[in-house]
């Protein structure tokens, strides 16, 4: 565990530290309030005699009999099915107790809510409120704090961690938060790959080889979108066709070249892997259900960057990125017309998931891509196309280059602000970011 930076100047009032880390990487102080991404239904919060919160053997945060900060016996997240609402609470209870420090990591949220929250955290800070913000999100950190700490490198200003990245786990970080200022040029014309009507508030289609980000909304409203296009989730009253010719809604009653045709990848939580099942004999079964030859497993594991070896390993055995790399290779498999990720990248380190994404762009052929939940500088490099959800409701779509330059719902206003903090501060600097910085 890294040694922690010095302290004292953060317990002045008002004073603010964004870590740049997936977990914290050095015990908390005492009397440090903690608020992780995951609260209860309550927003309860339960301090330790010391002014902590406890923690349990594997690193997540027990819950007392009155509804305290809860976690999977992992320290995973349970699923958030109110938007977010439970952490808001949480936050609401975290900043009235008025602590010396408080110590928070925050959800994936609504656009609108996220700017909420924000605002929030800085009227706080103007109050007096000392602030830990653990994120590995520039742009999130640049909102609400002017230093941050990379481990192992001592604390510094945020503006000079972009102008000056200190080392490739920065590169990296800072490549992930530069929002492009146009998306990539447009596919060829092509056949519709897929159409929607009557869902999500409007009209929907996909071209050939085109790439479409729905970004906003909420973790449960995506996966609740992404779950009925799959044929798994409630059947709405829309049409559907892949195509061009419309198909059933409920899985059970779509043909084997329908199921192959719209391939669904899911976040490292919610893997469809079979935990007892190697990759390779999963591979295998999929390959000979598709009535494909064998021995194309070995050529999709090494286009999806796996070794060999792992073909004979099971789920459990892998990394969370080599299971979304076998996810992958299952899906491509099928030779799909549509692939839909829903949070795919979800809870992997930004180089990870930056590299995900940008596999899957080269390999998918001249599939569809409908991509779901991934930040937006991520996603604009990959997608012609970007589309707002609100609510489970599709508010403002349009061309990524366009929609980058021009936004009319406060949602889409919302996020790109806050997507390009990292490029308005780093354009103030007296040595800017150059393409040669970060490559």
């Amino acid at each position: 565990m890294a040694e922690a930076p010095t302290l004292a100047p953060l317990l002045a009032p008002g004073a603010a530290l964004a870590v740049l880390a997936p977990a914290w990487p050095w015990p908390l102080p005492p009397g440090t309030l903690l608020l992780p991404a995951e609260a209860d239904a309550h927003g309860g919060l339960a301090a330790d005699p010391h002014g902590g919160l406890a923690a349990d053997p594997h690193g997540g945060l027990a819950a007392d009999a009155h509804g305290g900060l809860a976690a999977d016996a992992h320290g995973g997240q349970a699923a958030d099915t109110q938007g977010g609402l439970a952490w808001r609470n949480a936050l609401t209870a975290a900043l009235a107790a008025r602590p010396g420090l408080l110590a928070l990591a925050i959800p994936p949220l609504a656009p609108l809510a996220l700017a909420e929250v924000l605002a929030a955290l800085r009227q706080a800070r103007r109050a007096g409120q000392a602030l830990l913000l653990l994120t590995e999100d520039l742009n999130l950190a640049t909102a609400l704090a002017e230093q941050a700490w990379l481990p192992p490198g001592p604390a510094q200003p945020i503006a000079r961690l972009l102008s000056r990245p200190p080392n490739p786990t920065a590169r990296d970080l800072v490549a992930a938060a530069r929002l492009p200022s146009a998306g990539p040029p447009a596919p060829p014309p092509g056949r519709g790959a897929l159409s929607l009507h009557g869902v999500a508030g409007l009209p929907l289609s996909l071209a050939a080889g085109e790439i479409l980000a729905l970004l906003g909304d909420d973790p449960a409203g995506r996966r609740q979108l992404a779950l009925t296009l799959a044929g798994l989730g409630a059947a709405p009253a829309g049409l559907l066709a892949l195509d061009g010719h419309a198909i059933p809604w409920p899985a059970h009653q779509r043909r084997a070249a329908e199921l192959a045709a719209l391939q669904l990848l899911l976040p490292d939580h919610a893997t469809p892997l079979d935990p007892r099942r190697s990759l390779g004999a999963a591979l295998q079964g999929r390959l000979h259900s598709l009535g494909q030859p064998a021995a194309r497993a070995a050529e999709l594991l090494a286009a999806c960057g796996l070794d060999p070896e792992r073909a004979w390993q099971t789920p459990p055995q892998l990394t969370p990125v080599q299971r979304q790399r076998a996810q992958l290779a299952l899906a491509l498999a099928a030779n799909p017309l549509v692939i839909l990720s829903q949070d795919w990248t979800a809870g992997l380190p930004i180089a990870a998931a930056a590299e995900l994404l940008g596999l899957l762009a080269r390999l998918r052929g001249r599939a569809a891509w409908l991509m779901l939940g991934e930040s937006l500088p991520l996603a604009a490099r990959h997608a012609h196309r970007l589309a707002m959800l609100d609510q489970g409701r599709i508010v403002e779509a349009g061309a990524t280059t366009a929609l980058l330059a021009r936004q009319a719902h406060p949602a889409t206003t919302a996020l790109v602000a806050l997507a390009a903090t990292t490029r308005r501060l780093a354009a103030a600097q007296v040595v800017p970011i150059t393409a040669a910085a970060i490559d």
